[in-house]
């Protein structure tokens, strides 16, 4: 579906259905805020660890990435299991994105880039194009398929 582009990455690994919620931009695929935890969902069923995120306006004209309002999960324990890590990793990520979600007037935000406030002012709804970066792992050692 994306073609040669996720050749190689651990987010190929997730459902097409999912993907298909997403785009991508370089490397990074972005859900909106309403798909980011069935992603997260997904990727769990998948055996995928959930690395984190973080918050983005993806505009036609370009990216503003908001790197402070990031979601992360903690690093895989010495011994951790697996499927430890990739349960554990979902929750983390999912709680500290659900925080940064209550806890942040992404309007606010908006007024910081002036890309995005001339957006506003031309009547743009940039919250149409926030959405949330996340990155996903699969176990060392597992394989894609680059058909």
């Amino acid at each position: 579906m994306f073609g040669l582009k996720t050749c190689g990455m651990d987010e190929a690994l997730l459902p097409p259905e999912i993907l298909a919620k997403s785009t991508l931009r370089g490397n990074e695929y972005a859900w909106p805020f309403a798909a980011v935890e069935e992603a997260i969902i997904a990727a769990q069923a998948s055996a995928l660890a959930t690395l984190g995120g973080q918050a983005q306006f993806r505009i036609p004209d370009g990216t503003c990435e908001m790197y402070w309002l990031n979601a992360d999960a903690s690093d895989r324990g010495v011994g951790e299991p697996w499927p430890e890590f990739v349960t554990r990793s979902a929750q983390e990520v999912s709680a500290r994105f659900s925080e940064k979600v209550i806890t942040t007037d992404f309007l606010a935000e908006v007024r910081q880039w002036p890309i995005l406030r001339e957006k506003i002012e031309a009547g743009v709804n940039v919250l149409d194009y926030l959405c949330f970066v996340l990155v996903f792992r699969a176990e060392p050692g597992r394989t894609k398929s680059c058909t």
